[in-house]
């Protein structure tokens, strides 16, 4: 067997495989949405603007579209009652232990034992329904939980989609001023040179 070489890549393997792929909640609001089809058109138009400025104005009136005329309030996704986390994967996520060294090991079974044994000599009676209550109540709380994980996830991609199209949208502005104000120059100077 294979040594393994810290004890965070224990830990690692001793996590179950299907907790590394979550699941990401983006914002389902028609210009988020028709912006993650067109994402790569303000970059294009952008350095396309370069050679043929009309691409700016193009590049602007697209941002206008997308963000002033399509519905671009936050909208979220409608989640399937499979989508909850259930009481087995949170009892799961409980339950995993990373793997301790041998030192470590003895000591911790030292402490079970003398737990196991306190526990034999005073049992103390245990309810159903306090378990079922708590139960309810934990998985209530774990998906409460989980719909604030899914909304700042859909926040969180709204305001990055609507950041990244601003970027590209002052970018465009200030290269337009530029390009008018160039040719502006430009003008007035070949305009001097004839008249001298």
């Amino acid at each position: 067997m294979a040594r393994l070489s810290s004890p965070l890549t224990v830990v690692e393997y001793a996590l179950p495989p299907f907790e590394r792929q979550t699941k990401s909640y983006t914002c389902e609001c028609e210009s988020c949405r028709v912006y993650t089809e067109y994402r790569f058109l303000p970059p294009r138009l952008f350095f396309g603007g370069f050679i043929l400025p009309t691409c700016w104005i193009l590049n602007i009136t697209l941002f206008v579209y997308m963000q002033e005329i399509v519905e671009h309030a936050v909208k979220f996704p409608q989640l399937a009652p499979e989508d909850f986390p259930t009481l087995f994967e949170l009892e799961m996520y409980q339950k995993r232990v990373p793997i301790a060294p041998e030192k470590t090991t003895r000591h911790l079974r030292a402490t079970e034992d003398a737990v196991l044994e306190e526990a034999k000599s005073n049992p103390a009676p245990v309810s159903n329904t306090a378990a079922t209550d708590s139960q309810g109540q934990i998985l209530l709380d774990s998906r409460l939980e989980f719909l604030t994980i899914v909304s700042k996830d859909v926040l969180a991609s709204h305001t990055e989609i609507r950041q990244d199209f601003q970027s590209w949208l002052w970018r465009t502005v200030f290269s337009l001023i530029g390009y008018i104000l160039l040719i502006t120059f430009l003008i007035i100077a070949l305009r001097k040179s004839r008249n001298s």
